[in-house]
């Protein structure tokens, strides 16, 4: 195979007085990959000029190729190597090779390195954003070429050329910012960092990018792929952008089939970390073919869409100013990342064991005591730690620990705590546990190791465990919103449900689900309803106590096809099928002969763009609507279908690597209940209302009004539908019969920023007739202070001013009768309360009574009270009179409510307003009595 290098050009640029150089492309030309791994070129060429025809040059990549397809690193580059890795530097450049250990596997770089590294933009020119690029190693001075700092690490250091700090001056100019690259090797990655110092004397704008060739190839099995996957999504298969607000907090590589870009089976995978680690969290992640960056990569073509093949992550970093002397250091990780580990030394501390066990119907072969109906599959698990010592001196004395949820425990025999005894410089000890799986919990069960060495950091790491449910193993509380992912050898749900402590059938039982249909409940009864349970299909089941139950005649649905679940139109109650949590942005929907991911299926307008499940600890709904959100079985879930012959697919294969491809980044999710930060305007708001009973028995779930620029003022994505409630509830909802196809009943309703008047109807609905109810506004103070909101009952005609009454009481109607009210928000003033034109006659004598006089905006009720300097109040001049807009006067005799004349000093006149819908104004003066 012969690869395409770019080969760079300089261009001078002269910019007051500074001598600048940007690289440019010329035509790419072919370099063998023999030449790249240091052997004597070979000629691609036939003496004619023309190109090797594709079988002569495999004969010649298979005769160059090592028997063990090994790498042949160029004896003249700068090497490391640990028990996992392999790094190899140019000593002139800088440009890096990771391999794996022994150098059977490329991870990054390991034929060619022409983008590889960090590039950087110095004060680009206002009218060109992409000059005064520079890349670490080209042009300029290595200072320092590639050396081995410690057993594990190199270091080179490069600057810029000269003539770079002259601006402002006829100087000359020297080197102005130098890169330090430091590489080292932590466990099975590479931590990668580059030191940027300003050393000039004038401040200099830059901005760093850093650029990642992730290359799993093996000589013998040429063309490769490289694809990237972000955990809970699909898949990347397109150019994707990640911003700040949705930056993953690391991503993973895998090795894919050239021609169709499907994840391979075996295929090698990698992780680079991009936050938490010490890892610099940069502005934006990219994923773009590595065929894409033709010249650097601040000039990236623009193509939104560009297909993948040999993806390359580039870390970018905003341009940000550099004071003289000013220095920023830029961290990422890149490698194995076989494990959960913690990369901050010393020491590295890793934890592996198996993320998933299965669930297998049958008697367990390892057991001859008993006979079960299900068993574990491992049932006993191999948990190890690894404790690497990353500092040139020997750690002594450490203790790791494991500590194991309910779910899993110790094998008779083991202990919590062991000793890995000394660990020499730059060495790895390790120690393991066997754990059984007892079926005592069931989904992501966290497994935490925690370290202590003499001298060293302790470190506390977590990894989880996926348990499947046991059906002889299912306890419910109260009311619980369920799923089953199971079929039944009588699906008759009196059949199905046993009471483990009484050994009886469920009695009463308590079972509902929704039926789009009659767009109500569909309940259990003797006598008809529900008549089977189904996989795929959501319930919501009751009990008067916590009750461990027996699914009897249960059967795992078999995950070895996809599920499909046949959606009708409007709400339905779903789960996941199958025993194991499947991320969202994984499930499809199929429609009209076209398949759809979560966000596409929203984006085509087939599906509300929030899923609700049932919290019974908090005994609310929760919102899950992000392409990571993990469907969890035995978990129920509500889901409105916008069309017909909608069919919700569950896929098969549920691991990290399937084979599907995702077009969308993470942050193309639609908002969340509350959440209005994908908008980034720091004028958008959310005013939070919630509803309960008075004496706390049910309360409603949060609703939201606000406005955003991004929002329309009719239904848009920022508008949340919310799903219907069930027994023993009340709940808020925004009506909207006006908005056509979407109308419907919405916890969230955001506008359009708006100057003027706007108003939000609002209905409370409860099934508790004639209750006491209280409304709530707790987040108003963080609503900018131009917006002023009145409540208006609309049943009983009463106002009420929200920004000084923190709540509002009424009673409910009729079981199921909305109460109704409207919320009026204003930016006008000439709505507002003032108090103005406050004035105090004074000096005030005994002989001589005080005039007080002020003006109102609007009528208000108006009491005013005579204070001491201190605040005890002695006189009540007006204890509250309605008072017209305009000019109003008082009077005060120096007298105290006792009819005495009060001693000579300093008092406080205390005038209170207040509109019928209680917003208040407060005014003081001070006066002197003589």
């Amino acid at each position: 195979m012969i690869r395409k290098m770019p080969v760079f050009r300089r261009r001078t640029d002269v910019r007051h007085g500074a001598v600048w150089t940007r690289h440019e492309m010329k035509q790419p030309i072919a370099r063998p990959i023999s030449e790249m791994n240091g052997r004597a070129p070979m000629k691609p060429f036939s003496e004619s000029g023309k190109l090797l025809t594709p079988l002569l040059l495999a004969c010649a990549l298979a005769f160059h190729a090592r028997a063990d397809a090994q790498f042949v690193i160029n004896p003249a580059w700068v090497k490391v190597s640990n028990r996992y890795l392999t790094l190899a530097v140019e000593p002139t450049t800088g440009r890096f090779h990771l391999y794996t250990a022994g150098g059977g596997r490329g991870i990054i770089a390991p034929v060619t390195s022409d983008i590889n590294g960090a590039h950087f933009r110095i004060d680009p020119a206002p009218d060109d954003p992409y000059s005064n690029i520079a890349q670490f190693g080209e042009g300029g001075e290595v200072l320092t070429q590639a050396v081995a700092v410690t057993p594990e690490s190199i270091l080179t250091v490069w600057e810029t050329e000269e003539g770079l700090d002259n601006e402002n001056t006829g100087d000359p100019g020297g080197p102005s910012i130098r890169v330090e690259q430091r590489l080292t090797l932590l466990r099975d990655v590479l931590k990668i960092e580059y030191k940027v110092t300003n050393r000039g004397r004038y401040s200099h704008k830059i901005g760093t990018r850093v650029v990642l060739q992730p290359d799993f190839r093996i000589l013998s099995a040429l063309p490769h792929s490289e694809i990237p996957v972000v955990p809970g999504l699909s898949p990347i298969g397109f150019r994707t952008s990640f911003s700040l607000i949705s930056m993953p907090s690391l991503y993973n590589v895998f090795e894919a089939n050239p021609t169709s870009g499907d994840i391979l089976s075996t295929a090698l995978k990698s992780v680079g970390i991009i936050s938490g680690e010490s890892a610099t969290t940069p502005t934006e992640l990219l994923f773009i073919d590595d065929a894409e960056i033709t010249g650097d990569p601040y000039e990236l073509p623009d193509e939104s869409y560009s297909r993948i093949l040999n993806v390359a992550p580039v870390l970018i970093f905003s341009d940000v100013s550099y004071t003289s002397g000013q220095s920023r250091i830029f961290v990422t990780y890149f490698g194995l990342g076989s494990s959960t580990t913690d990369y901050e030394p010393n020491p590295v501390a890793a934890l592996e064991c198996p993320s998933q066990v299965s669930l297998v119907e049958g008697d367990d072969p390892a057991t001859t005591d008993i006979t079960e109906r299900f068993y574990f599959s491992p049932g006993s698990l191999t948990v190890r730690a690894f404790i690497y010592n990353t500092s040139a001196v020997a750690l002594a004395d450490t203790t790791v620990r494991l500590l194991l949820p309910t779910g899993l425990e110790f094998q008779s025999g083991e202990s919590s705590s062991k000793s890995t005894g000394n660990i020499p410089a730059y060495n790895e000890k390790s120690v393991s546990w066997r754990v059984n799986v007892n079926g005592f919990a069931s989904g992501q069960l966290p497994v935490i190791l925690t370290t202590s060495s003499a001298g060293a950091s302790s470190k506390s790491i977590t990894r989880y465990v996926d348990v499947p449910p046991l059906p002889q193993d299912f306890t419910v509380d109260g009311l619980s919103m369920v799923a089953f992912p199971y079929t039944f050898d009588d699906p008759n749900p009196g059949v199905v449900f046993i009471d483990r402590t009484t050994s009886a059938t469920l009695s009463p039982l308590y079972l509902a689900t929704w039926d789009p249909d009659l767009n109500d409940y569909l309940k259990y009864s003797t006598g008809g309803g529900i008549t089977e349970l189904s996989a795929g299909v959501g319930y919501w089941l009751q009990t008067s106590r916590s009750t461990p139950l027996d699914l009897q005649g249960a059967h795992p649905v078999s995950s070895s096809a996809d599920f499909l679940l046949p959606l009708k139109k409007e709400w339905s109650m779903v789960g996941d099928p199958f025993l194991s949590s499947v991320y969202l942005g994984r499930v499809k929907f199929f429609y009209s002969g076209e398949s759809y991911d979560w966000i596409g299926a929203i984006q085509r307008g087939l599906l509300r763009s929030t899923m609700w499940t049932y919290d019974a600890g908090i005994r609310d709904y929760v919102a899950v609507g992000e392409q990571t959100s993990e469907l969890k079985p035995m978990v129920g879930y509500w889901l409105k279908a916008l069309v017909s012959g909608l069919t919700m697919v569950f896929p098969s294969d549920i691991n990290e690597a399937r084979n599907v491809v995702n077009t969308h980044p993470a942050n193309s999710s639609p908002a969340l209940p509350g959440d209005l930060r994908r908008s980034g305007k720091a004028s958008d708001w959310l005013l939070q209302l919630s509803v309960r009973s008075a004496d706390s028995r049910y309360r409603s779930s949060r609703s939201y009004l606000g406005v955003s620029f991004e929002a329309t003022d009719r239904f848009d994505l920022t508008d949340i539908e919310g799903p219907p409630p069930f027994s023993g509830y009340v709940s808020l909802r925004f009506p909207h019969s006006d908005w056509g196809d979407d109308a419907g009943y919405f916890v969230q309703d955001v506008r359009r920023a708006f100057s003027g008047e706007r108003s939000w109807d609002v209905e409370a609905v409860t099934d508790q007739p004639n209750t006491s109810f209280v409304l709530t506004w707790p987040t108003i103070q963080r609503v900018p202070r131009p917006y002023r909101f009145t409540l208006v009952d609309l049943d009983t005609g009463r106002r009420v001013y929200m920004r000084t009454v923190e709540s509002y009481a009424y009673t409910s109607g009729k079981a199921g009768c909305p109460r109704r009210f409207r919320i009026e928000v204003t930016t006008d003033p000439a709505g507002a309360l003032r108090v103005t034109g406050f004035v105090v006659s004074s000096p005030l004598t005994r002989s001589r009574a005080l005039s007080v006089s002020f003006a109102l905006s609007r009528d208000a009720e108006v009491r005013c009270a005579i204070r001491t300097a201190s605040g005890r109040l002695v006189r009540v001049i007006d204890p509250g009179t309605l008072r017209k807009k305009g000019v109003n006067a008082l009077t005060w005799d120096a007298r105290g409510n006792a009819g005495q004349f009060l001693p000579r000093g300093v008092y406080v006149v205390d005038i209170r307003a207040t509109t019928e819908e209680q917003q208040t104004v407060r005014v003081v003066k001070t006066l002197q009595v003589r």
